[in-house]
């Protein structure tokens, strides 16, 4: 028996692997996780951006919404007051009760709305009385954000200072997602009882 078990085995199974067996492995495994990285890195970015993209598209569509039904129930504007000239504010008032009659009736209660933008929100600022003073940021009535690194940028223009016909343009962007909307509103005020 002592003479079988000093004989050398041959024929036994190996256990384990060889340095080299496992360095083939690892670089194996690092090329397809390499590979990996490269396929998943453009989603994960593309995901980002889009997501990215849909809110600055919702936040400025709702603005765009608020803008107009405040543009609709107007009886009088006060920016932009003058044809030619763009500005970067929207300032109007309205009777407070029933349908926007005009020209604004003083003698009953009235509303008052502004829309302006500082450092890239844009701020809705709305109350009772008319007209109103506040200043764009200050307390507002809602705050329209888009991400980081934002702007947005507002343009409103009227063919004239007695038309009803207001062009709003409203851009907005977060990193590389930009949106823009324009449209064109006409307000409840006839010509000739706005100012």
């Amino acid at each position: 028996l002592q003479r079988e078990l000093d004989r050398p085995m041959t024929g036994a199974p190996r256990t384990g692997f060889t340095l080299i067996e496992l360095v083939v492995a690892l670089f194996l495994a690092g090329i397809v996780l390499a590979a990996l990285s490269s396929i998943l890195t453009p989603l994960v970015k593309s995901q980002a951006y889009s997501a990215r993209a849909q809110t600055v598209q919702l936040n400025l569509a709702a603005v765009a919404k608020q803008v107009e039904h405040e543009l609709r129930q107007a009886s009088l504007l006060s920016q932009p007051a003058v044809a030619g000239v763009s500005s970067g504010v929207l300032e109007g008032c309205a009777n407070a009760a029933g349908a926007p009659p005009a020209p604004l009736d003083t003698g009953s209660p009235m509303s008052w709305f502004a829309f302006c933008e500082s450092q890239g929100v844009v701020y809705y600022h709305s109350g009772s009385g008319c007209p109103a003073s506040y200043t764009c940021g200050a307390s507002p009535t809602a705050a329209f954000t888009w991400g980081p690194a934002p702007w947005a940028s507002l343009a409103f223009t009227r063919p004239s200072a007695a038309s009803t016909l207001v062009t709003a343009d409203l851009k907005a962007s977060s990193g590389q997602s930009q949106a823009e909307v324009t449209s064109a509103v006409a307000f409840s005020a006839p010509a000739g009882g706005l100012q």
